[in-house]
C-alpha cells in the first residue's frame, strides 16, 4: 500500500493499530507504517501456521525501535527457545540459532503425514520453524534469516536478511529477496531479486557500485582504527545489539590482509575514473582512492611500528595467547613498493592525477587547497571552515586585529625552522644538505619584506613557508594591514581573546577572499574541499619505500624532486651530489620533504610514530620535550628570540592510542595496548 500510486488520496488518520506479520519487516517499512499510516500502536507478531499462527509478539508499550527491530517476546503460556540446528541445545543469549516453540498453540501434526510431523516437531515437543533468530538479554527475539536460505559462499556463511536490509537503504528499491545461486568456484554465489519503485530506475551496475562504495568505506574505517590502535577486531558483517559484540583483537597481519582483500575486490566495481569533471560526485571515492588507500596500508605494514620494530608490542597477546604484532618481515617493503607502483601506474595513465604545477609555485600551492584539481585523489565535502565569527577554522586562522578574527591556530617554531630557504637549503646544516647562506646569522636583524620591516629569518624562504605560516610583518590579504604579534603591536597578547602564543598562526588552506570587513570582493565564508589524499603524498611515499628496497633506483630522487620543483626548489642531488644512492641521506631528505609538503595536513602525527622517531628530540621528529615560539611578551627586536612555550611529554606507550578504559572494563576479551 505504501507504494500504491493512489496512496496519498486516502485518509488513514483513523488508523491506530495493526499487526505486522507474514515475513520479516524491513525497518524502513515499519517506520513508514507508523508515520504515513498513523499506526503508532502497530505491533510485530511472529509465527507460522503450525503455531496457530503466533509464538512471539511485541507490545504496544514497547518503544517504536523495539517494535521495528524485533518480533517481541514469547506469547503467554508459550515457550520459545533458540536452538542450535546441529546439537538441538539452547543457544546462549545473543547467539544465532533456529526459532522453536512449545505450548498449547502448537499443531498436533500434519494430516495423515507422520513423517513430515516428526521432521518439524522434535521429541521434546518443540516446533522447529526453519527461521534463524537470536534472543537478547531482555527476552526479545530478532529474526535474522531462513535456515535453508543461508548462503555458503566459499565456506563463508552469509545470511540474506543482512543483505536485504542493506539494499533497502537505496531509495529506489520497493522490495528485495536475496538467495543463493550455484557457483562452480564458490559453491554458492549471492543473488538479489529487486523490485524497483514505480517511476524509478536502477541498474545492476548501480547496485554493484553502491555495494562497492560501502565496502570501500568499511575497509577505510578499519584502516583508520588500525592507524590509531594497531590490531583491532575485524567486523566483516552487519551486527546489532543482539549480537555478541565482545570481540577479541585480530592480529595486525590479519587486519592488514582483511583491508587489503576488501580494497582489492571492491575497487573493480567502483567508478573506474576520477570524478574530476562531475561536480556532484567529486567527494565519492573511486578506484583511484581504493588504490591509494591500499598502497598506504602497505606503507604502514612495512614501517617499523607495525613491522617488528616496537619490542613492547611484540610481547602483546590476546588472553588466549595469540600474538597481535608480527616479527619483522622485509618482504612487506617490496609489497609496499608494488602497491604504490600500482597506484602510480594508474595515476599516470592518461594523466588521471597530476601535480598542480603551472610554473607559479606561490599561486599553485595556494590554489591546490582552494578548488578541486587533478592532484586531489579523494576529498570530502564535509568541512569546518565555517563563517567568520563562528568558532571554526577561518575565525581561528584570522589574526585578532582583522574583523572577526580570534587567532587560535598557533604554529610552533620547530615547524617554522623546518622550511627551506628559497635556494632549497635548510637554515641549519643537515646530514643531507648544507646550510643556506641566505639565512641570517642574527635572527633579530631586520630587513624589508613586501614593504615592511621584518626579521630576516622570514625573508627569502621557500614558497611553502609563505603559504603555510602567518608571521609578524606579513600583510593580511584584503586589508593589506601588517600583522604584528610583538608586544605593543595590533595583534599582541594584551587581549586574551586571540592572543598569540607562539608569534605565528596557521595560514595554509585559508582563502584569501575571506575577510570580515567591508571591502570589495570580500566574503565571510568560502567553500573549498578538504583533501584526504593527494598525489604529492604518494610521490613521497613511493620514494620512501623504494629507498628502503633499492636506494640506487633513480625513481627515489625523481619523485621527491617532482614535489620540490613544484615548490620552486632545486633537485636534491644538484645541491648535494653525495646524496644520490645513499640510503641514509635519502631517507632523511624524504622525511624532511614530507614534513614540509604535508605540514598541518594531519599526516605528521602518524609519520613520526610509524617511523618510530617520536621519542627523538624536538626538531628531529620528537613529540616530547621543550617546544618554542617567539617571545610574545617583548617588543621588537627582542620578540625575535626563541622562547620556550611548553614542555610536552611523550612516552613509549604514546606510539599507539589506548583502548578506552570503558571498553576494557566491559569486555572479557580485549587487551590493552603496551604501556597503558
Amino acid at each position: 500500500e505504501l507504494n500504491h500510486p493512489m496512496f496519498d488520496m486516502f485518509d488513514l488518520s483513523s488508523l491506530r493499530t495493526g499487526i505486522m506479520a507474514g515475513a520479516p519487516c524491513p525497518i524502513e517499512t515499519m517506520k513508514q507504517v507508523m508515520e504515513k499510516m498513523y499506526c503508532k500502536d502497530i505491533i510485530s507478531v511472529y509465527g507460522l501456521t503450525e503455531s496457530s499462527p503466533g509464538m512471539t509478539a511485541t507490545r504496544v508499550t514497547d518503544s517504536p525501535e523495539i517494535r521495528a527491530t524485533t518480533v517481541g517476546r514469547s506469547l503467554p503460556f508459550v515457550e520459545v527457545k533458540v536452538l542450535d540446528p546441529e546439537t538441538n541445545k539452547e543457544c546462549p543469549v545473543g547467539v544465532q540459532g533456529e526459532m522453536c516453540c512449545k505450548g498449547y498453540n502448537i499443531m498436533k501434526g500434519y494430516y495423515k503425514n507422520p513423517e513430515a510431523t516428526a521432521a518439524i516437531i522434535d521429541e521434546n515437543g518443540f516446533l522447529h520453524s526453519g527461521d534463524l533468530g537470536v534472543m537478547d538479554e531482555n527476552g526479545y527475539f530478532r529474526i535474522t534469516g531462513r535456515l535453508k536460505d543461508m548462503i555458503i559462499r566459499g565456506g563463508e556463511n552469509i545470511y540474506p536478511r543482512e543483505i536485504e536490509n542493506f539494499l533497502f537503504r537505496m531509495p529506489q528499491i520497493e522490495s528485495v529477496e536475496v538467495g543463493g545461486i550455484p557457483s562452480p568456484k564458490y559453491g554458492e554465489e549471492v543473488g538479489a531479486f529487486i523490485k524497483v519503485k514505480e517511476g524509478q530506475t536502477l541498474t545492476e551496475e548501480e547496485i554493484k557500485l553502491y555495494k562497492a562504495n560501502v565496502r570501500f568505506m568499511r575497509a577505510a574505517y578499519h584502516y583508520y582504527l588500525m592507524e590509531l590502535y594497531g590490531p583491532i577486531p575485524i567486523v566483516d558483517h552487519s551486527m546489532t545489539l543482539e549480537d555478541d559484540l565482545d570481540l577479541p583483537r585480530n592480529s595486525l597481519d590479519e587486519v592488514i590482509e582483511f583491508i587489503d582483500r576488501e580494497l582489492k575486490e571492491c575497487m573493480e566495481e567502483m567508478a573506474q575514473e576520477p570524478y574530476h569533471d562531475n561536480e556532484n560526485l567529486r567527494a565519492v571515492p573511486t578506484k583511484g582512492a581504493a588504490l591509494a588507500l591500499r598502497a598506504k596500508l602497505w606503507v604502514y605494514a612495512a614501517s617499523p611500528l607495525f613491522n617488528g620494530g616496537w619490542p613492547e608490542a611484540l610481547a602483546l597477546t590476546n588472553k588466549d595467547g595469540k600474538r597481535l604484532f608480527p616479527d619483522r618481515n622485509d618482504s612487506k617493503l617490496q609489497t609496499a613498493v608494488d602497491r604504490l607502483r600500482d597506484f602510480l601506474d594508474y595515476a599516470e595513465q592518461g594523466s588521471r592525477y597530476e601535480l598542480l604545477n603551472t610554473g607559479n609555485p606561490d599561486d599553485d600551492l595556494y590554489k591546490l587547497f582552494q578548488e578541486y584539481n587533478r592532484e586531489i585523489i579523494w576529498a570530502t565535502s564535509t568541512n569546518s571552515w565555517g563563517k567568520l565569527g563562528e568558532q571554526k577554522f577561518d575565525t581561528f586562522a584570522t589574526p585578532r586585529s582583522q574583523p572577526q578574527g580570534q587567532g587560535g591556530f598557533h604554529v610552533l617554531q620547530e615547524l617554522v625552522d623546518d622550511f627551506y630557504m628559497k635556494d632549497g637549503k635548510p637554515i641549519k646544516a643537515t646530514s643531507f644538505l648544507p646550510k643556506s647562506e641566505l639565512y641570517p646569522a642574527n635572527e633579530a636583524e631586520m630587513g624589508t619584506y613586501n614593504g615592511v620591516q621584518v626579521s630576516k629569518m622570514y625573508i627569502d624562504r621557500e614558497p611553502r613557508f609563505y603559504n603555510t605560516v602567518t608571521f609578524s610583518g606579513m600583510k593580511w590579504h584584503m586589508s593589506n594591514q601588517e600583522i604584528q604579534f610583538y608586544r605593543g603591536g595590533r595583534d599582541d597578547n594584551s587581549v586574551a581573546d586571540g592572543a598569540p602564543l607562539t608569534g605565528y598562526l596557521l595560514y595554509k588552506r585559508m582563502n584569501r577572499t575571506v575577510y570580515g570587513g567591508n571591502i570589495s570582493g570580500a566574503v565571510t565564508s568560502k567553500y573549498r574541499p578538504v583533501i584526504i589524499f593527494r598525489l604529492a603524498e604518494f610521490y613521497l611515499l613511493y620514494a620512501e619505500m623504494l629507498n628502503e628496497v633499492d636506494p640506487g633506483n633513480a625513481d627515489v630522487l625523481k619523485y621527491v624532486n617532482l614535489v620540490r620543483r613544484r615548490a620552486g626548489l632545486d633537485d636534491l642531488e644538484a645541491l648535494n651530489p653525495a646524496i644520490e644512492g645513499n640510503q641514509t641521506l635519502q631517507r632523511e631528505a624524504i622525511r624532511r620533504e614530507s614534513r614540509i609538503e604535508l605540514a598541518t595536513e594531519g599526516q605528521r602525527y602518524f609519520d613520526v610514530r610509524r617511523w618510530m622517531i617520536a621519542d627523538n628530540a624536538p626538531g628531529e621528529g620528537g613529540q616530547g620535550g621543550d617546544f618554542h615560539g617567539m617571545n610574545v611578551d617583548q617588543a621588537q627586536p627582542a620578540f625575535y628570540t626563541r622562547t620556550k612555550l611548553q614542555t610536552r611529554s611523550f612516552k613509549n606507550k604514546n606510539y599507539l592510542y589506548p583502548i578506552p578504559l570503558d571498553e576494557i572494563k566491559r569486555s572479557d576479551v580485549l587487551v590493552q595496548n603496551p604501556g597503558w
